[in-house]
């Protein structure tokens, strides 16, 4: 298995060193970073940056938040890999993730809660209730999906929805088009979601208040080191 994450500058020395440490001592996969930066000369031999088996570079000012969402729907094409687990940088990986299950080419965790403008918004959309919201923070991808986002994106341009939340709900838009499957919970859980936590392979750390949390512990780990 392939593990893939993007990050930028400003958290090339925060959350990325720390999924990196987490993804080393906990599994046997390779790990890819997809980063922007505008200290390409600079970050070459930073050891965050060659502690990946492999990076790709993208120019600082394009990294947004519509193009964190877009850019890990391409991210087996950019690295030539059959297939890639796709973990957002602000999450912590506890145990090896080789052997996941499931037959679909594109694979999903549902979020524990549903975003409030999400039944509405697929009620104008023709979907109907849903019984569910996935979370695109962990994605599993045997191909790209660039252009079925693409597709989706477009579709969503009418409709309102947060800033911070768009880029999952177009996500959720493009899965009502092509064929995916839901993982078990267990495979991606957010810090905030106290039931099934202790047994979560990996932990999400989501929204500035677990991002903020993930780095008081990380701040811990480092003083006693």
């Amino acid at each position: 298995m392939n593990l893939v994450t993007i990050s930028n500058d400003l958290w090339l020395h925060t959350h990325t060193k720390r999924w990196l440490r987490y993804a080393r001592q906990n599994t046997t996969c390779k790990l890819y970073l997809l980063l922007t930066t505008h200290e390409y000369q600079g970050v070459l031999h930073d050891p965050v940056v060659t502690g990946f088996d492999g990076v790709h570079y993208f120019p600082g000012d394009i990294g947004d938040r519509p193009w964190f969402n877009r850019i890990r729907m391409e991210a087996t094409e950019i690295f030539g890999l059959n297939d890639c687990l796709y973990i957002d940088a602000d999450a912590d990986v506890y145990c090896d993730l080789s052997d996941i299950p499931g037959e679909a080419d594109l694979r999903w965790v549902r979020s524990p809660v549903m975003h409030k403008n999400w039944p509405e918004l697929c009620f104008k959309m023709g979907y109907g209730w849903p019984e569910w919201e996935a979370n695109n923070g962990l994605l599993y991808m045997n191909r790209s999906f660039k252009d079925e986002y693409a597709e989706a994106e477009e579709k969503m341009k009418q409709f309102e929805a947060p800033d911070r939340i768009k880029g999952m709900q177009v996500f959720n838009v493009m899965l009502r088009e092509v064929g995916n499957e839901e993982l078990p919970m267990d495979w991606s859980r957010i810090w905030s979601h106290v039931e099934g936590v202790v047994d979560a392979k990996v932990l999400q750390f989501c929204n500035d208040r677990g991002q903020k949390k993930r780095m008081i512990l990380e701040d811990l780990w480092e003083a006693i080191q």
